[in-house]
C-alpha cells in the first residue's frame, strides 16, 4: 500500500500529447512537397494529429520529440523533411538504393508553442516508392 502511493505521488498529472499513425496504403510516384498523410491512427492522445492533413498541431508548448521511419524499394529514391511552420528542420533521404528494401529514419527534438504545425513532406524530387503495412510511420510526443 505505501509503494503504491509512492508511486501515485511521483506520477505527473498533466494530460498527454502523443501521436502514432503508419502508412495504410503503399504510395508512388509522389510529387515533391506533398504532405505525407499517415492515416493508419495508433495512438493520438491530445487529438493533435489530423490523419486527413497529415499535420500534427501542438496543443501545448513544450519541448516534442519527433521520428519516422519509411521503407522503399530497389531503386527507390525518397527525400523527405520534417517542417514546422513550413520550415524544413530535418532532413532524411534514399537515393536510388540497391536492396530490395530499405528503411531509413529520422528524429526531430524542438521547443515548440501552442499552435505551431509538424508534418513531413517530400522534398528536391518526387518519392519513387513508400511502402506500407506497418513499416511506415510517424510520431511524436511532448517530452516536456
Amino acid at each position: 500500500m505505501r509503494l503504491f502511493y509512492l508511486l501515485e505521488c511521483t506520477i505527473d498529472k498533466r494530460n498527454v500529447i502523443a501521436f502514432h499513425a503508419n502508412l495504410r496504403n503503399t504510395i508512388k510516384n509522389i510529387p515533391k512537397n506533398t504532405v505525407l498523410k499517415f492515416d493508419d491512427v495508433k495512438l493520438n492522445e491530445g487529438k493533435g494529429y489530423d490523419p486527413k492533413t497529415g499535420i500534427f498541431t501542438v496543443p501545448t508548448d513544450g519541448v516534442y520529440s519527433f521520428a519516422w521511419s519509411l521503407v522503399s524499394i530497389n531503386g527507390g529514391t525518397v527525400d523527405v523533411a520534417a517542417v514546422v511552420d513550413n520550415v524544413a528542420l530535418v532532413k532524411t533521404c534514399v537515393y536510388k538504393q540497391q536492396s530490395n528494401y530499405l528503411s531509413i529514419s529520422g528524429h526531430l527534438l524542438s521547443k515548440l508553442k501552442k499552435g505551431n504545425k509538424v508534418w513531413l513532406k517530400t522534398f528536391w524530387t518526387a518519392a519513387t516508392h513508400i511502402h506500407s503495412d506497418g513499416y511506415t510511420f510517424f510520431s511524436g510526443n511532448q517530452i516536456r
